[in-house]
């Protein structure tokens, strides 16, 4: 007979999800194999698409209840049948149940031509899910000797950069210094504000893809070069910010940094301007921002379309006030954002009205 664990009260703990996603290939099987094997991963709910793309027949033992296994190393694993929502609320109804321990997070393994939009969009919008967990993060393989060509030809590798938080540059041992180096260059064009890790045969610290840190735009942004300063406190909308333009599939990058506070009605509105109008266009946006209402940093978010609630971190990245903001875009123009930020919330004069469309959007 199976064995029960004690039954235990349904979790209100915000238990933190990690997407992982990555092209066909490009070494999620390795990685996640690694990853739960490692000291501290024993509390891991792991959800993933069929057991045998991930390769862990070796470790699977007796299910304690149909579509749940229990791994050798108290994990717990499950495929996705039907709805991924539905399929996160049954770990939580079978925990509470105590047909399966407690889990402190929860892996989510995408296939490899999967665009993670929709799979963000559905946890990020689940009203069952509230409460219960949110998304952390995004972490994204890329394969280091093919990347650079999947990057040009294949639409959902583009997706999967610009939507992730984190990128593993798999296959390092066997990539070129050279090549290694270009792709860095590539995917930091299309995600300025992507952590990367530089990973070879399959290693890597579960604590460092899991740790909660200050958001990716505070960190990376030296590395978009294209990033403009406000070294003014008049308009000068062309010197502030400048797109960054590359070829990947029609994905753009705008990045900005502001060394002066900003107006929270003006950027508001411009941000409800252009997710309004714009929301399909726009893959990615983060940003801290420096309000004039606000002593603490401001933080906000974007993927697919959604826009997070306004939080705030306790100190500044750096001990230096400054606003930094990134859009990842897909079929619309940096320039037009760059364009369509400066007159309406860098501007002097009155805000257009954002009813509208002006400046292209």
């Amino acid at each position: 007979m199976t064995a029960r664990h004690a039954p235990v009260q349904a979790s209100l703990e915000d238990v933190p999800i990690y997407v992982v996603t990555g092209f066909l290939g490009s070494g999620k099987t390795t990685i996640l194999r690694n990853i739960i094997s490692q000291p501290g991963m024993a509390d891991t709910a792991l959800i993933i698409n069929e057991f045998g793309e991930v390769g862990l027949d070796h470790v699977l033992v007796e299910s304690s209840f149909d579509n749940v296994l229990m791994l050798d190393n108290g994990c717990v694993c499950c495929s996705i049948r039907g709805d991924l929502v539905d399929t996160v609320g049954d770990l939580f109804t079978k925990q509470a149940q105590g047909s399966i321990p407690p889990f402190s997070r929860i892996i989510i393994e995408t296939t490899g031509l999967a665009d993670p939009g929709p799979i963000i969009r559905d946890l990020t919008t689940a009203r069952s899910l509230h409460g219960r967990c949110h998304l952390a993060r995004v972490i994204s393989t890329i394969d280091g000797v093919l990347g650079p060509q999947q990057l040009r030809d294949t639409d959902e590798v583009s997706a999967q950069i610009a939507l992730a938080d984190l990128c593993l540059v798999t296959k390092a041992d066997i990539a070129g210094r050279n090549a290694v180096s270009d792709l860095l260059a590539d995917l930091r064009a299309i995600n300025p504000a992507l952590d990367i890790l530089v990973v070879s045969h399959g290693k890597v610290d579960a604590a460092t893809l899991f740790s909660q840190l200050i958001p990716a735009v505070a960190r990376n942004n030296a590395h978009a070069n294209h990033a403009a300063h406000d070294h003014t406190h008049h308009h000068a909308a062309h010197d502030e910010a400048h797109p960054v333009h590359h070829h990947h599939s029609g994905v753009e990058s705008w990045s900005a940094r502001i060394d002066r506070p900003l107006a929270w009605d003006r950027l508001r509105d411009w941000m409800a301007m252009v997710y309004s109008l714009r929301a399909p266009h726009i893959l990615r946006m983060k940003g801290i921002f420096w309000l004039a209402e606000s002593a603490r940093p401001v933080v906000m978010h974007g993927v697919a379309g959604l826009v997070s609630e306004p939080t705030t971190l306790t100190a500044w990245p750096d001990n230096k006030p400054e606003s930094q903001i990134v859009f990842i875009t897909k079929g619309l123009k940096a320039a037009l954002l760059e364009e369509s930020f400066a007159t309406h919330v860098l501007a002097t004069a009155e805000p257009v009205a954002t009813h509208g469309g002006a400046h292209g959007l």
